[in-house]
């Protein structure tokens, strides 16, 4: 008796299971990679600073690389990044209470990607180690941040920059 019930029980399981994966349940997408990355980042704070002067700078970069230094922060294009000679300008916004540099021209894609240096000398810092260079819209809000390395002794943090858009130093 005990056990047909156990296996009456079994049966009723088993049934249950079989009804219920066949049940109509709504179906959606697996979220974009690039969604939930982005998703999360916009929540990481931007560094804190006191506002740099406004400076701008232009230089013409080519397939010999070259730097583009601002002071506070250094692009160094590396040989064969550009297939030709293209005038680069980098700013300083006035006023920002970030640390933040706008490239032009805007959108411009490297063959091997550069390397922005950004100095965090007038921000405040509690864990350098947590910085990293974020690419920012024109509204501040982080989109992503890019692999970056902090050097305490300079005061510096470093991110591999394949394309040229607004950034930032982000938490």
């Amino acid at each position: 008796m005990k056990r047909l019930r156990l296996m009456s029980v079994a049966a009723l399981a088993g049934a249950l299971v079989t009804v219920e994966s066949c049940a109509d349940r709504p179906t959606t997408a697996p979220a974009s990679p690039l969604a939930s990355v982005t998703g999360s980042l916009q929540q990481i704070p931007l560094a804190q600073c006191r506002p740099l002067r406004n400076k701008s700078v232009s230089k013409k970069v080519g397939p010999a690389g070259g730097v583009i230094d601002l002071g506070s922060y250094v692009l160094t294009v590396p040989p064969s990044a550009l297939t030709k000679v293209v005038t680069i300008s980098a700013t300083i916004p006035k006023g920002e209470t970030v640390n933040m540099v706008v490239f032009h021209p805007d959108g411009l894609v490297f063959n091997t990607p550069a390397t922005l240096r950004i100095d965090y000398s007038n921000c405040s810092v509690t864990d350098p180690s947590l910085l990293r260079v974020a690419v920012v819209n024109d509204s501040l809000q982080v989109l992503y941040s890019l692999a970056s390395a902090v050097d305490a002794t300079t005061q510096t943090v470093s991110g591999t920059v394949n394309h040229f858009t607004n950034y930032a130093i982000a938490w």
